[in-house]
């Protein structure tokens, strides 16, 4: 199995290629595929189904969940995982995690 920042440096090489591709940008799905990651990785008990949509825009993390649980959950580790998502990403595209 390959490591998930192996195929991030992959990707970012592939789209750097195009012309449509603009420095700093990261898609929606990578986001949300590092972001699940991560919180079923550090948050004990917390599954990637338990997670339902996380979307991203002008560097705020907004996310959906199946729990009020969860999501006070995800609220209490949030500065930790805006960390850990921006490392793996290798840049500060979150800057700050909303959870309805």
């Amino acid at each position: 199995m390959k490591r998930i920042g192996d195929l991030l440096k992959r990707k970012k090489r592939i789209l750097s290629s195009t012309k449509d591709f603009h420095a700093g940008e990261m898609d929606e799905k990578t986001v949300e595929k590092v972001f699940k990651e991560v919180a079923t990785r550090k948050i004990l008990g917390i599954q990637a189904e338990e997670i339902r949509e996380v979307r991203i825009k002008e560097g705020k993390l907004k996310i959906k969940t199946t729990h009020p649980i969860v999501a006070g959950e995800l609220w209490k580790k949030r500065e930790m995982l805006i960390k850990e998502v921006n490392k793996i990403l290798r840049n500060d595209f979150i800057r700050e995690i909303k959870v309805l």
